[in-house]
């Protein structure tokens, strides 16, 4: 009896030690499925169920007009829109430095308005973005920015990326918003306004170097 009490306390013994020695999971963890390099496609992640439910616990619950809706009142959930801007052509999936994923798409039949989400699959941070032409009342292309953790600035590797993707852009953004809002010009990156919708639901407006500005907010 000693004997067998000796080797379970023995395995007991391995079990926690073995526990202890094995890496912590984490949810950042888990998003490596994204990189392209793991085999993910901007299609595949746009159908996966995972996809599904890391925007539905990183995008602020607050619901905005954005011109995607056929009434003003009450305005959409932010993520219904994100969906819109996410679900057309258009679809790419971008990784840098083998952590960063930009996964970007633009709505069907209306690809002038346009999304983006990007994940920092080593920290877990979400941002995204929806290129937009109304804002309640205002009219002008503007972007909506949101993010699933509270930031005072925007990070270096997120403003690389998105400047990259913004580039392609900017030689049509001027003549669009001609055609649609012409009193109100867009600024050299393209957009009439910038906003950041934080987790808490507070909105920013953001400075023309994507600074948020906390005098004035929306």
């Amino acid at each position: 009896m000693v004997f067998l009490l000796a080797i379970a306390g023995g395995l007991f013994a391995s079990q926690v030690s073995a526990k202890a020695e094995a890496p912590v999971s984490s949810e950042s963890e888990s998003l490596t499925w994204l990189l392209p390099s793991k085999g993910a496609s901007a299609s595949g992640i746009l159908f996966d169920k995972r996809f599904d439910h890391l925007l539905a616990r990183s995008v602020p619950k607050i619901s905005i007009y954005l011109g995607m809706s056929k009434s003003k009142a009450p305005p959409p959930p932010l993520r219904s829109s994100v969906w819109e801007v996410m679900g057309g052509p258009d679809q790419s999936l971008v990784e840098t430095d083998g952590r960063y994923v930009m996964l970007s798409s633009c709505r069907l039949h209306s690809c002038d308005e346009k999304g983006f989400v990007w994940i920092d699959t080593a920290q877990g941070a979400v941002i995204g973005g929806v290129v937009h032409f109304f804002y309640g009342a205002e009219s002008g292309r503007s972007l909506l920015l949101w993010s699933n953790k509270q930031i005072e600035s925007l990070p270096e590797p997120f403003l690389r990326d998105f400047s990259q993707w913004n580039r392609q852009w900017l030689s049509v953004a001027a003549d669009v918003e001609k055609a649609i809002a012409p009193s109100l010009p867009v600024a050299e990156n393209g957009y009439a306004r910038v906003r950041l919708v934080e987790p808490d639901q507070r909105i920013w407006p953001l400075s023309p170097t994507y600074q948020l500005v906390h005098d004035g907010a929306d």
